[in-house]
């Protein structure tokens, strides 16, 4: 069984109607997913997992490791992904609309697609708009 998701590993609530949302997460939802970042990094998907997991679980806490930013940098680059080195250090700033759908997304990739029947994703996408 997945752990639950804990919406406060992901983003921090700011003031003036923003969301920050990690560097981890931003940068794993730029590429795609965890999948797409591990493939695209030659990594395993379990290594990029570890960077949304909190430090006291031998996660990163959001943060993404110093020894892939340059890798990074260079890939989104060349595959135009809006990904800067302010985000790898301190994530993004961004809508408090986009915030949620990025955690939306979260909660699907977490627990998969086919187990959220289509009415509770509305109900969710409903209450957040």
């Amino acid at each position: 069984m997945r752990k639950p998701l804990d919406v406060a590993e992901i983003t921090t609530y700011q003031h003036g109607g923003q969301v920050s949302v990690s560097p981890a997460e931003w940068v794993i939802r730029c590429f795609g997913g965890v999948r797409a970042t591990a493939r695209a990094l030659g990594r395993s998907p379990g290594t990029v997992v570890k960077w949304r997991q909190p430090k006291e679980q031998r996660g990163t806490g959001g943060e993404v490791p110093r020894g892939v930013q340059r890798i990074i940098l260079e890939l989104a680059r060349t595959k135009k992904l809006d990904i800067t080195p302010n985000d790898l250090m301190f994530g993004r700033k961004v809508v408090r609309r986009i915030a949620k759908a990025v955690i939306l997304l979260a909660l699907i990739e977490l627990f998969g697609g086919d187990d959220l029947a289509p009415d509770v994703l509305n109900t969710i996408l409903l209450s957040w708009i």
